[in-house]
């Protein structure tokens, strides 16, 4: 069965996902990040609730359920945490008792086959908490561009492949390419993936 959804914000509530800046939790502390990431697990719950009222069974999360969760600042264990631990329950008893489907798009700075290595270094731990947060939640779906061509398509091509089979087989597991509307077409999103293991495109 086909189902039908939206992409992170319900205007019709209308949800209120909140974020801060790195100087707010430079002074305030990772107490500040666990207060924001409780306030937007409990929203994505309403959320999904509503969802459920409307009989509308797919959701993208948003990226900034957790801010800064990939950035160095953060040495708070929040997928350990309790609190969190109990939301991300709630979502997924929610998700599988309606035969909800969860996705992710990490943001447009998630780009693993820049020539750049710090780059490719940030990308990649974004690419491991969405699948964090996607494995607590039930989640099935991340979903990727390929990145950018920087002059040289193929071999920025080849770059994404050479990084893609360096990921973790949990983020590859939940991985979905998806073309863009500039660079990459569906026809090369098929050809990158084809004989490099990647799990198609959305």
């Amino acid at each position: 069965m086909m189902k039908l959804g939206y992409a992170c914000i319900n205007m019709s509530m209308p949800s209120k996902f909140r974020t801060c800046r790195l100087r707010t939790v430079e002074e305030q502390g990772l107490e500040k990040v666990k207060e924001i990431a409780v306030h937007n697990l409990a929203e994505v719950i309403r959320v999904l609730e509503w969802n459920i009222a409307h009989e509308i069974y797919f959701f993208r999360m948003s990226s900034d359920l957790i801010p800064f969760a990939s950035h160095p600042i953060m040495t708070w264990d929040w997928q350990r945490d309790t609190d969190i631990l109990a939301l991300t329950a709630e979502i997924s008893r929610l998700r599988e008792l309606h035969g909800m489907r969860l996705s992710m798009h990490p943001g447009q700075y998630t780009i693993i086959n820049s020539p750049r290595a710090d780059v490719v270094e940030k990308a990649i731990a974004e690419l491991s908490y969405h699948q964090q947060l996607l494995d607590l939640v039930g989640g099935t779906d991340m979903i990727l561009h390929i990145g950018g061509a920087y002059g040289d398509k193929k071999t920025a091509s080849e770059r994404f492949i050479h990084a893609y089979n360096g990921l973790s087989n949990d983020i590859k597991r939940l991985l979905r390419l998806e073309n863009d509307d500039k660079t990459y077409t569906a026809n090369d999103v098929l050809g990158d993936c084809e004989g490099n293991g990647c799990n198609g495109l959305l």
